[in-house]
């Protein structure tokens, strides 16, 4: 139930890598995959990790594209540390519902 939610509220699957390599470098070929709407990108956060990246890759609803990322991922020379699907936090989706309620009724209230 909670997956479902996740997919509703985002509107897209996510997919979370974590990559050995320069941020730069390893986005340019994980944008151009078929489906993907858009990465993020973000250190792993890894005391000593150098050039660990942590990717959050947002694909169009209903696309199973893992296979594809890790391709474009090992094939460009980068290492694939981790590669699994990514949920919203409890706290992220309580941010989504609330604030969307809050500005469908700042709306609301407008109109009238």
């Amino acid at each position: 139930m909670a997956e479902n939610l996740d997919r509703r509220l985002k509107g897209s699957e996510s997919i979370a890598l974590v990559v050995r390599g320069p941020r730069q470098p390893v986005t340019k070929p994980l944008k151009s995959v078929r489906q993907v709407v858009s990465v993020q990108a973000k250190s792993d956060g890894r005391p000593g990790s150098g050039e660990v990246q942590a990717f959050t890759v947002e694909t169009e609803m209903g696309a199973d594209i893992r296979e594809a990322p890790a391709s474009v991922v090992v094939n460009a020379g980068f290492g694939l540390l981790e590669l699994r699907p990514a949920h919203l936090s409890l706290e992220e989706i309580f941010l989504q519902l609330t604030t969307s309620d809050s500005a469908s009724e700042s709306d609301a209230e407008a109109a009238a």
